[in-house]
């Protein structure tokens, strides 16, 4: 009896301890050992412990020796297949996890509901941001910048990639001058268009550059990501065919947005945007008046607001245009779903289920 308790105690210990650090396999290992124990020595009592007590050492160091192997080779799962990538913004995340699939654990610093344009980061951001491998960022968002100094400080080995490089910049739009919807594409005219993600075509880009850093970080499992991306752009191809079709005709169209966050976008299938709130201040009454004649005499058919807006800030344009607003999110984590949510307020009648999928 007294031999029989300390070795329960030390069992229950061990099963514990692998079920927390190695669950799954680890966990399927303890229970098999603490049921070999129940069914075989326990039953016999002392001289059944005596007799078999040298088959459960060796099963005991064999144990060991598996997860003394496994700690050394991180599960196979480790380090090297990137288990933590933190990206700067929710769409991103629709690509991180297209191309990384179950290899990456994506975060994203801005919650849905957060404007990119204003965000600032504090210091839970900052701590949950040390714990990724990597740091992926649009490059054209003003608190990027911020986040990018912080890193250089306090963990300058960290990978940070840029998922902008090769987008045609369309730049004016977040100036009273721009706001039209003749937008300059001109370099050198204000501040680039930051909502480069807004656009399918974009899409293509973004997910390029996003599989290249992936790659950089882990090239040995290059193959399997280059699947993965390969599917990807098939699907963002898909998506664009989907929508100039469903647009065919509509060239030339005209559409209302409160924030100008759709120029690249309208650019892509040749459509204009009329925004009212450029700047995220109150819009004056003066410029409300212009805008709205402009709307109302390139004859506006659909009015896009941001998911969660107070509808009390838009329902001047809305009773002034003679249209119900739309809300889109365009900063969730559901890229796709979006995109098709903005064809289908454009568009009025939404693609069938299958369409989206």
């Amino acid at each position: 009896m007294r031999f029989r308790v300390p070795v329960f105690v030390w069992l229950h210990g061990f099963n514990r301890t692998c079920n927390s650090r190695w669950p799954g396999i680890m966990k399927s290992f303890g229970n098999m050992f603490k049921n070999i124990f129940f069914a075989t020595v326990m039953p016999c009592g002392l001289r059944g412990i005596k007799a078999v007590w040298g088959q459960t050492v060796t099963f005991i160091c064999g144990l060991w020796a598996m997860v003394a192997l496994l700690s050394c080779s991180g599960g196979g799962n480790g380090d090297e297949m990137l288990p933590s990538v933190t990206v700067s913004i929710p769409p991103l995340e629709y690509f991180a996890k297209a191309i990384g699939g179950d290899s990456l654990r994506v975060i994203s610093l801005l919650p849905e509901s957060a404007d990119p344009e204003t965000f600032s980061p504090g210091v839970s951001v900052m701590r949950e941001l040390a714990t990724s491998k990597m740091f992926v960022m649009v490059g054209v968002l003003p608190f990027e910048d911020a986040m990018l100094e912080n890193i250089k400080s306090n963990n300058p080995d960290m990978k940070v990639a840029v998922v902008c490089g090769g987008i045609d910049f369309i730049y004016g739009t977040h100036s009273h001058e721009g706001a039209t919807g003749d937008d300059d594409v001109h370099e050198g005219k204000g501040e680039p268009d930051p909502h480069v993600w807004s656009s399918v075509r974009n899409a293509r880009i973004i997910a390029g550059n996003m599989f290249d850093a992936i790659v950089a970080a882990a090239p040995q499992h290059r193959e399997y990501f280059k699947r993965r991306y390969d599917n990807l752009v098939a699907r963002i191809d898909s998506i664009d065919k989907s929508v100039e079709g469903r647009l065919k005709g509509c060239h030339g169209m005209v559409f209302a947005v409160w924030h100008p966050s759709l120029s690249y976008f309208a650019r892509d299938y040749g459509i204009e945007h009329i925004a009212f709130n450029v700047e995220n201040k109150e819009t004056s009454p003066v410029r409300l008046r212009s805008q709205l004649d402009y709307a109302r005499s390139r004859r506006v058919g659909a009015f896009i607001v941001p998911a969660g807006i107070d509808k009390n800030k838009v329902a001047v344009v809305a009773t002034g245009l003679e249209v119900e607003p739309v809300s889109v999110n365009l900063m969730s984590a559901d890229w796709e779903r979006q995109m098709f949510s903005v064809i289908d307020a454009l568009i009025g009648e939404p693609e069938t289920k299958t369409q989206h999928k």
